[in-house]
């Protein structure tokens, strides 16, 4: 939709969206490691299922919003890459080697040290809402 509205440059959409989930992670908010207690290590099976409910239903939204539209493909590479950093960064196998290969690392930090994170406590959630 980004690329709609830049007129005769609409490939400027992708990397608009790339740099809006940047954007967006600066505002606090709370990762699901805070809320499934694992802020060390891989996901947990709860935090994988939110993410891949996440992933289907914003497709879903997606799809559904561009029916008909001649610029749907340019809108769903889009919402690709709005999530690609979190996919690439944060899915294992290859999140550890993302973040620790030298030409990616450094993007790695900067995803990771501009969100300023809430914990569990702030997040609105109880304890067995947080453990479902």
């Amino acid at each position: 939709m980004a690329g709609k509205t830049l007129g005769r440059r609409p490939w400027l959409a992708l990397p608009a969206a790339f740099a809006s989930h940047f954007v967006l992670d600066t505002v606090p908010h709370v990762d699901s490691h805070t809320l499934y207690g694992a802020a060390q290590g891989g996901p947990t099976a709860a935090e994988a299922g939110v993410a891949v409910g996440e992933l289907v239903l914003g497709w879903l939204v997606v799809v559904l919003l561009t029916r008909s539209r001649s610029w749907r493909t340019m809108a769903l590479a889009g919402a690709f890459c709005g999530i690609v950093i979190d996919l690439v960064d944060n899915v294992p196998p290859w999140g550890a080697s993302f973040s620790a290969w030298p030409g990616t690392a450094w993007l790695s930090q900067l995803h990771h040290g501009i969100q300023p994170s809430m914990t569990a406590d702030h997040s609105g959630c109880s304890a067995s809402e947080r453990n479902w």
